[in-house]
């Protein structure tokens, strides 16, 4: 049998444990299992919507020329393992009193070619970092997406977002490795105090609105990841605190409360309290003062987004947070003063970590929401990081760690029963199981579909395979089930929403077959 899986493409709801028998015969079978046939739900949702949160301020051009080269290992490794994935892009630019040149983006997705934005790519004082961020990532003048449909909007157009894996793409003329690559460099104009946070959030709530063009890019009951590029710190400011950017408001927090204007600083001041000496800190945590955004906002706003994916799914669908910042490149984070002092009053800390193009500082809000959503029990990954350290001179590594994060809240479609074996005297299982689709329809009734299995004869639309013995994934071994079945479309559409699938099986009255 191929090593390569089929994966489901939809958004399926998928309950899981539950079965129901039909009628038994006068007894079991000699062999060991029973005639009848039961139904088992079967979770087969492999989808997950990715957010990725670009620093665009001045000094992030290198950062977003490593993260655009490394992207492929990302989407190769989420193909591999059968999934649908999405992929939106937002910058950290909110705008600030001091920001008055930029076009922040608030949280909208970008879907364009960096070679279609060049005049992103000079700061303010005139440097030009087009040909390294840019030209020498991207090789597509324009990045066309085709039309594609989402839940609760059945129009089908151009979305701001890329689609690959399980499923087929949206991107016309390239793969979504080369198309990110192309979106991901988001030019060096954008605003110094950067907001990944409120970034997030605003992205995230745009995806709710019907209004928007990115309504529709959280699918229920998909994993939802948010990985942000940041040099920074965090400055998701409360706009009724705004003056504490203003000369003509309170100083107190700047680091030179005579100066003409603040320096970065402020937002570290605002932001961040710490405890012990300032060689190094023994700890240091957002601070509960209210001139940025409570942490909790952030946190609160993707719990909600966890809770409805998991409803939707019926099972733990868990958030990824993942930052790519000031971290050490074990991935712990230290709090140290800085050591020199032009360099203590621009930043109010020192770096966190330091590489050839630079220095970034230690991300304290963002660790403290990647802690809200860390898996009690990561696998197969031992204890991932936090944070992960944006001063690598390669991303590829962080990249495949993220991916397997997200593919460890990803669970298997088991079916979740012991499977009789209907042809004992040859190798392996021989199930007998068919798979069929209830969908609900507009108007109340519910509509049953059989699915044909893939290997019969040129399968038109959706179809499945099975998998036994060492083909299995090790999570439905471990659980003792006997059967893992995935989807495939041949005509790439997915599943209609609301839709669940069964496997309707001769189930083992005793011990599980293998």
């Amino acid at each position: 049998m191929s090593c390569c899986r089929w994966v489901v493409i939809s958004s399926v709801v998928g309950l899981l444990g539950a079965c129901r028998s039909t009628p038994e015969g006068d007894g079991a079978e000699a062999d060991g299992y029973r005639p009848a046939t039961e139904s088992v739900l079967v979770d087969v949702n492999r989808q997950v919507d990715l957010l990725l949160v670009v620093d665009n301020s001045a000094s992030t051009a290198e950062e977003q020329a490593k993260l655009a080269r490394a992207i492929g290992t990302l989407t190769e490794r989420l193909d591999e393992a059968q999934t649908s994935y999405r992929v939106g892009v937002t910058t950290t630019d909110n705008g600030n009193p001091w920001c008055t040149g930029t076009t922040p983006e608030a949280g909208s997705l970008r879907a364009t070619s960096c070679r279609d934005r060049a005049s992103e790519f000079t700061a303010a004082d005139g440097s030009d970092a087009l040909e390294p961020t840019c030209h020498e990532v991207c090789g597509l003048d324009t990045v066309t997406i085709g039309p594609s449909a989402v839940a609760g909007d059945s129009a089908s157009r151009p979305r701001p977002w890329i689609e690959g894996g399980a499923g087929g793409t949206n991107v016309v003329g390239s793969t979504p490795a080369e198309a990110l690559a192309c979106l991901l460099p988001q030019g060096i104009d954008g605003c110094r105090y950067e907001q990944p946070l409120e970034s997030t959030y605003k992205a995230l709530l745009r995806a709710t609105n019907e209004e928007e063009d990115s309504y529709g890019f959280v699918r229920p009951g998909s994993v939802l990841g948010v990985v942000v590029l940041t040099d920074a710190v965090d400055c998701s400011h409360d706009r009724d605190q705004e003056d504490i950017f203003l000369p003509s408001g309170d100083r107190h927090l700047w680091s030179d409360p005579e100066a003409d204007e603040p320096t970065a600083a402020v937002c570290w001041n605002a932001g961040v309290t710490c405890e012990g000496d300032g060689s190094l800190y023994d700890d240091c945590r957002a601070s509960e003062a209210g001139y940025l955004q409570r942490v909790e906002r952030y946190v609160d706003l993707l719990q909600t987004l966890e809770d409805e994916a998991s409803e939707a799914a019926d099972r733990p669908r868990d958030v990824l947070f993942a930052p790519i910042a000031g971290a050490m490149f074990n991935g712990s984070v230290v709090y140290a003063d800085a050591q020199q002092e032009d360099a203590m009053n621009e930043f109010g800390i020192g770096p966190g970590c330091v590489s050839d193009g630079g220095t970034a500082l230690p991300p304290v809000r963002l660790v403290e929401v990647a802690e809200a959503f860390a898996l009690e029990d990561d696998q197969p990954i031992d204890d991932p990081p936090l944070a992960y350290s944006v001063c690598e001179d390669d991303y590829a590594v962080i990249l495949d760690i993220i991916a397997k994060s997200l593919l460890d809240r990803l669970p298997p479609s088991c079916v979740e029963a012991c499977v009789a074996d209907a042809d004992p005297d040859t190798l392996g299982l021989q199930h007998a199981c068919e798979l069929r689709m209830e969908a609900p329809q507009p108007d109340g009734s519910t509509t049953t579909t059989d699915i044909p299995a893939c290997d019969t004869d040129d399968p038109a639309g959706l179809c499945w395979v099975a998998w036994t013995g060492e083909s299995m994934s090790d999570e439905c071994r471990d659980e003792g089930w006997n059967l893992e079945v995935t989807l495939r479309d041949t005509n790439g559409p997915r599943l209609p929403a609301g839709a669940r699938v069964y496997a309707d099986c001769v189930l083992a009255a005793e011990s599980c077959p293998i």
